[in-house]
């Protein structure tokens, strides 16, 4: 990958990456193949609490029958030392694995292998370190995920243009709004709750999260669990942005509170003429080829979000993010540097540094369906 600077402003209206997931969730799954079960046995409880979804093979023809039927968007493979070469090969060609990670008792003989094969990410010896590059990894995808609509070259948007908007801004605009008028109680989390102990009905993660939401939801505010909850963080981003319709509704009491959290900062924090003044944040994240051509050729288009986005005061913090894209052959890291003007937007963002789990960010979230104009791409 390489790395590109986007120049965006409003049409409407510590040097660290924000948070890392604690667990992988959403879309991913975790692959181990190994000849050996009971090393993969001593491995599986730490394993556990980074990933739900985890399947493990000692006969390589198993892994890749199982493979060719995935459906997730993403895997992650573990292989150990003395399969890897006779499937590397193999994996390279299947689009879902993302890295393949290789476990291995001699790390000075497999150094470099990512210079053969561009999936590998790297020789592990412990379980740790591989837990924890694990995490930084799925961050990465997580925030890559992000789905982005360009918009028709026009000066304002007006009601009888809305039909150039793409048909997924379309859908999920209508929902959010028809989700902002229903009251949502605490069956309605209990409802979620149980959707997710289904889901993974022998995790690890689960189990604990489902729990604290459970008893805690309403005793802290939406945006710190946005920024602590690895569960609500991922799940609602990835059903915005697959268009998930059953999930979203499923999520709706979350995602009606979340936008209402920062509504209500928005009008605390930039009501006063004094705080009226424009200002710059970024956002890094990693942009498909095809995704980056399109924003290349689009000056002067109007940009939209689905999501809620994550951006930061810090440009350092944010170019980690793009920079961490670039040895990703699939994706192109990009900081977004957006020119914000308080006086003249028309949609809702705050700083949430009182109420997010990490308050020594510099970070601004804005709510669903942001839209930006593309000022230039270098």
């Amino acid at each position: 990958g390489k790395i590109c600077d986007t120049e965006t402003s409003i049409a409407t209206p510590n040097k660290r990456p924000r948070r890392k997931p604690v667990v992988m969730t959403g879309n991913f799954r975790l692959i181990w193949l190994n000849e050996n079960k009971d090393n993969f046995n001593n491995s599986l409880t730490q394993l556990q609490r980074v990933s739900n979804s985890i399947n493990s093979f000692d006969d390589a023809d198993e892994c890749i029958d199982f493979l060719t039927y995935m459906t997730e968007d993403i895997v992650f493979m573990i292989v150990s030392e003395t399969l890897y070469r006779d499937i590397m090969q193999v994996l390279q060609d299947i689009g879902q694995i993302k890295f393949v990670y290789i476990f291995s008792d001699n790390h000075t003989q497999l150094q470099n292998l990512n210079k053969e094969w561009s999936k590998i990410k790297g020789v592990y010896v412990d379980i740790t370190s591989l837990c924890g590059d694990l995490l930084t990894a799925s961050e990465m995808c997580h925030r890559n995920t992000l789905s982005i609509n360009l918009i028709g070259e026009s000066d304002r948007i007006v009601d009888e243009k809305l039909n150039t908007l793409e048909c997924s801004f379309m859908y999920t605009q209508i929902l959010k709004e028809i989700l902002l008028t229903i009251d949502f109680t605490r069956e309605h989390i209990d409802q979620f709750v149980k959707y997710y102990k289904e889901r993974f009905p022998n995790g690890f993660i689960s189990s604990h999260d489902a729990k604290m939401l459970e008893t805690e939801y309403y005793h802290k505010s939406p945006i710190y669990w946005y920024t602590s909850s690895s569960l609500l963080y991922s799940t609602l981003n990835r059903a915005l942005r697959l268009m998930d319709v059953g999930l979203i509704v499923k999520l709706g009491f979350f995602l009606r509170d979340l936008h209402q959290n920062i509504v209500k900062l928005h009008m605390e924090q930039f009501s006063e003429q004094s705080h009226l003044k424009p200002f710059t944040v970024y956002l890094g994240q990693g942009l498909s080829q095809t995704d980056f051509e399109q924003l290349k050729n689009a000056t002067g288009y109007l940009l939209s979000f689905n999501n809620f986005l994550s951006t930061s005061c810090d440009r350092e913090v944010s170019s980690i993010f793009a920079e961490s894209n670039a040895s990703d052959p699939n994706h192109i890291g990009v900081l977004f540097q957006i020119s914000v003007d308080p006086s003249i937007a028309k949609m809702f963002y705050a700083d949430i540094e009182d109420e997010s789990q990490y308050q020594n960010e510099k970070e601004i979230l804005f709510s669903m369906h942001s839209i930006f104009r593309v000022g230039q791409v270098k």
